[in-house]
């Protein structure tokens, strides 16, 4: 079972008028199905909801469609990511593999690699080629990879937290310790993700401007996460297309090259030497 599923399921028996415990004894055989990362960040949630006083079904519920978003952005970007990481992996080991491959042929270069001085050179040069491709390749693969976070984490809880009744600025100090960060990030001394800073600058002025204008802070709280979100993975979405054509340019200037080094210099040479 899904987090997205128990988290739903917990939120129907709590609208069906069960207490906790009577939902915790209910749920108690299908908890066990969750992963220890999964019940961690059910319990880290239940524990924010109660002791703020929110209401917990619609916390719950809540929850679990944006994790069901979550997971859905991330199905589609690793299969984005696929395609690109498929093709690196294929084109860096092709010099290896036309070796391998004009040796079970009977053309020997592997002799003409042992024997020859220019096979040998040829072979040394491309391989330097190749680490070096793989190299960039592999930095560009991981620096393109999507990451698997929510941001617009800290916004999400201080809208939920406005559920409480209490004093929005307790609702805050109370967001900012459930994301990890004190209740000023801007001013704490203490080093703070960039993200989470920009979203505690963003309720601030979300915040302000409620007050100034009237507006509902948790419609607009709701309505920045969201925009945050989407930005989020359409950048992520735009970065994996991009791979795709970077690529070529470690493939054309030293994959392509090692793989006339090492996959057809030794080969010739052996055939030559065959002779």
């Amino acid at each position: 079972m899904s987090l997205v599923t128990f988290n739903n399921r917990y939120a129907a028996l709590l609208d069906a008028g069960l207490g906790n415990d009577e939902v915790e004894r209910e749920l108690k055989s299908l908890e066990a199905n969750l992963t220890a990362s999964e019940k961690a960040q059910f319990q880290r949630l239940v524990s924010f909801g109660r002791n703020l006083g929110v209401p917990m079904a619609e916390l719950l519920r809540d929850s679990a469609v944006r994790l069901e978003q979550r997971i859905e952005q991330s199905r589609q970007l690793e299969s984005a990511f696929a395609g690109p990481k498929s093709t690196a992996y294929l084109v860096a080991g092709l010099p290896v593999l036309s070796l391998a491959m004009a040796q079970l042929s009977g053309l020997n270069p592997l002799e003409a690699l042992a024997t020859n001085g220019l096979a040998q050179l040829s072979f040394c040069l491309g391989l330097l080629l190749l680490i070096t491709g793989w190299l960039v390749m592999t930095r560009m693969l991981a620096r393109a990879r999507p990451a698997n976070q929510d941001p617009a984490e800290l916004l999400g809880f201080f809208a939920q937290s406005l559920l409480s009744g209490l004093p929005t600025q307790e609702c805050l100090e109370a967001s900012c310790l459930q994301v990890g960060i004190g209740s000023n990030p801007v001013t704490d001394a203490v080093k703070v993700d960039r993200t989470l800073e920009s979203q505690f600058v963003e309720c601030v002025r979300l915040l302000d401007y409620s007050q100034s204008s009237g507006s509902s802070l948790r419609k607009l709280l709701l309505a920045e996460a969201s925009a945050r979100r989407s930005e989020h993975f359409a950048q992520q979405r735009a970065a994996i297309e991009k791979l795709a054509v970077r690529l070529m340019i470690p493939l054309g200037l030293v994959v392509l090259p090692a793989f006339v080094l090492i996959g057809i210099l030794p080969v010739t040479v052996g055939m030559l030497s065959g002779h």
